[in-house]
């Protein structure tokens, strides 16, 4: 009796020994193993090869020569500048500059999609509550030069965005007046899914999503471009404000800012306050015509960017002058400043 051993007991199933959680694990093992011979594969590659760092090096400064190349081709009106809180001021290509980097790249769109049974393009459309829509459409993406490659990229453009200047009234006539247009024409809509895939493909490839100025100042060194000449987006004032800067008289913007400057120090830096003067000294009531009827209340401009013309700069100078509170007279000794 010794020598007889206990037969071992029979161990319990548990949750972990159902069949398929043990291929599972034994899934998971497998892939784990595959991806360490693979990793260890590569680094034997790697440290085999005695010209490796060179390899690399060399093919970040193509990389690097390609980027400005493309960069150096695009145009001022190719680019949107936005100026974050903090000061950064960065582009955003457009899709007439795209094409153009697209070409150095070797960009190949691929399957658009969704289409209809006739393989046209129709994009997927999506409604609000507000009674606007959008379009929306994906595709595939690939660069034959660096070999980044995107599948699945979207992109889709609402109904209620002013992105052409046209649109439909509500009688659906084409409409290019704001206060009467309702929505987007559909065919330039559908057109914009199409352009903004292409655009953003070149964009998310190349690397050119948000591109520092400094980058497309080096590229433009030696050529007659500025970035002064570029659009200019969020962080540059209203869409008004934009407005007025393209068909200010010249000098003037120089003379507006100086007036800011100058508003600011009075103020004690308090930028409401200046903001406030400068409604102020910019203000005029209504006033009688001479051949009848009156001129109309002008409440005065909220941002320095708004003055066009040098007689409005002048005037501004002069009512700053004269104001009761933070004028030249109020601010000399024994005055009220």
């Amino acid at each position: 009796m010794d020598n007889v051993t206990e037969s071992p007991q029979p161990v319990k199933s548990t949750k972990t020994d159902a069949p398929e959680q043990r291929m599972s694990i034994a899934t998971l093992h497998h892939e784990a193993s595959l991806s360490e011979i693979a990793e260890r594969s590569m680094l034997d590659r790697l440290e085999s090869m005695e010209n490796a760092p060179l390899i690399f090096r060399r093919r970040a400064e193509l990389i690097e020569s390609l980027y400005i190349t493309a960069l150096r081709r695009t145009r001022p009106e190719d680019w949107v500048l936005f100026r974050s809180p903090s000061g950064a001021v960065t582009g955003l290509l457009c899709a007439s500059g795209a094409d153009l980097v697209a070409e150095v790249y070797g960009i190949v769109v691929l399957d658009i999609r969704p289409r209809d049974d006739q393989s046209m393009f129709r994009p997927e459309r999506i409604d609000y509550k507000s009674g606007a829509y959008a379009l929306r459409g994906s595709c595939d993406c690939f660069s034959r030069v660096n070999g980044r490659m995107v599948q699945g990229l979207e992109f889709a453009r609402r109904s209620d965005e002013d992105f052409t200047g046209r649109g439909v009234d509500a009688d659906e006539k084409i409409e290019t007046r704001k206060a009467e247009k309702v929505g987007a024409l559909d065919t330039d809509l559908r057109a914009s899914v199409l352009t903004g895939l292409r655009t953003k493909s070149v964009r998310v490839l190349c690397g050119m999503t948000r591109v520092p100025t400094a980058d497309l100042e080096r590229a433009w060194n030696g050529q007659q471009k500025a970035l002064d000449d570029c659009r200019k987006g969020h962080g540059f004032g209203t869409s008004t404000d934009r407005g007025a800067q393209r068909v200010a008289e010249e000098g003037v913007g120089e003379r507006a800012i100086k007036l800011g400057d100058e508003i600011l120090r009075r103020v004690n830096g308090d930028v409401e306050a200046a903001r406030g003067l400068l409604k102020d000294i910019t203000a005029s009531p209504s006033r009688p015509k001479k051949g009848g009827g009156v001129t109309k209340e002008f409440p005065g401009f909220t941002s320095v960017s708004q003055f066009t013309k040098e007689w409005q700069v002048s005037n501004a100078e002069t009512a700053l002058a004269s104001h009761p509170v933070f004028g030249d007279a109020a601010r000399e000794p024994g005055g009220e400043g």
